[in-house]
């Protein structure tokens, strides 16, 4: 996490490799990290600081996601790859 005014790193959370969507959802106070085969989540607990209360398998290769707040619904690509089939995932974010 960086201070967008100072650039100052503020916090370092561990991620899996290969992140292609990050997105913090204001209402939740969580923070989405979709990543190669699995979304990061984590629960603000103060201004700088972030807990991590777990990650959800999706698929490999799958990264691009979208939080769409309004419908409480996570929505994550995941690609065709070996014989199984691109699919969306449709996760409903709490």
């Amino acid at each position: 996490m960086l201070d967008t005014q100072s650039g100052k790193e503020l916090s370092v959370l561990p991620i899996t490799k290969g992140v292609d969507d990050l997105v913090f959802d204001a209402a939740s106070k969580r923070l989405y990290a979709s990543c190669d085969g699995d979304v990061s989540v984590y629960q603000q607990s103060a201004p700088d600081s972030y807990k991590l209360l777990g990650r959800v398998p999706t698929g490999p290769l799958a990264r691009t996601a979208l939080l769409v707040p309004q419908i409480k619904h996570y929505f994550v690509a995941v690609p065709q790859h070996g014989t199984a089939n691109a699919e969306i995932m449709v996760f409903e974010v709490h």
